[in-house]
């Protein structure tokens, strides 16, 4: 009976343990968006628009987020305009795509 209560104490700290890195976790990754977010917001030659798109795709991804952070201060605002070049591609691509469906295939 003890080493059952034994064990179930342990797998408990254990569970505890894990629960508490994962809030860390989460925690670090709200203050590196909001960071981002800062420095974005920041960047003059940017509309309040390609603020909130190139912080929305650059904080889809944690490892965007590092590399975005890592850059050096004159890197940056040529890194968000490279996200969103990117993203003017993808979205008039799919404009495209879409335009040839509705002309039933026939561009």
């Amino acid at each position: 009976m003890q080493d059952n209560v034994q064990n179930f104490l342990k797998t408990t700290v254990e569970q505890f343990g894990v629960m508490t890195q994962r809030m860390g976790y989460e925690h670090d990754l709200a203050k590196n968006r909001r960071e981002a977010y800062g420095i974005i917001n920041n960047i003059g030659s940017l509309t309040n628009r390609n603020k909130l798109t190139a912080t929305s795709k650059i904080v889809e991804k944690p490892a965007d987020v590092d590399l975005f952070l890592s850059l050096p201060e004159e890197m940056r605002e040529k890194y968000v305009k490279m996200k969103l070049e990117k993203y003017s591609k993808k979205t008039t691509q799919k404009m495209a795509q879409k335009t040839t469906q509705n002309l039933g295939g026939h561009a």
